[in-house]
């Protein structure tokens, strides 16, 4: 073999260990989740705050503009993902209803624990449909992700779901008199 052919060879070696030491970190990707992508009017579902493949999250802040012409919250429930650490604080944030925001919901670890790492649910927000139709998308903004050492963790830009309020089918109640008259009214007459 060739002194040029080796160096070749041993330069193609290098580099393909070089490659294999530098490993992929996922970036987090924070997201709203939302239970149905169509709900009736006067209708309740839930939209989840998810973090996916973070690593030593030790506490989060997030607001979270919506449409409040569409929709309007119902009530906001700390998550699974970071208790799943040790004990939190959680303040669910300032409700808006009017201008259709949830502002500074915060949840972190207390005493001295790692952050947690992985995927899940942050929180879970409750949300009922109004008597109006259209569609409205779940915003994240301002958000915050601390590691143990309280330094900023890098994320995704968050993605963003979304909900179609339509019109609410009449009830069952109210289609049963309904078939009864039409079934009368369409009977023989003599």
């Amino acid at each position: 073999m060739s002194h040029r052919m080796t160096t070749r060879i041993l330069h193609a070696l290098t580099g393909l260990l070089v490659a294999l030491s530098f490993h992929a970190v996922a970036i987090p990707i924070l997201s709203t989740n939302v239970s149905t992508p169509s709900i009736g009017m006067g209708q309740m579902f839930s939209v989840s705050i998810q973090v996916d493949d973070v690593n030593d999250l030790y506490a989060y802040q997030f607001d979270l503009a919506f449409d409040p012409g569409l929709v309007a919250i119902a009530g906001v429930v700390e998550g699974s993902f970071l208790p799943g650490g040790g004990p939190t604080i959680f303040n669910p944030g300032l409700v808006d209803n009017t201008t259709g925001r949830l502002s500074f919901t915060l949840g972190s670890l207390i005493d001295d624990f790692p952050g947690v790492s992985g995927s899940g649910e942050l929180v879970r927000v409750d949300f009922m449909a109004l008597l109006a139709t259209g569609t409205t998308s779940f915003e994240l903004e301002n958000f915050i992700l601390l590691d143990s050492s309280l330094l900023d963790i890098a994320a995704s830009p968050p993605l963003a779901g979304a909900v179609t309020v339509v019109p609410t089918p009449p009830s069952l109640a109210l289609m049963v008199p309904l078939l009864l008259w039409l079934g009368w009214a369409r009977r023989p007459r003599s």
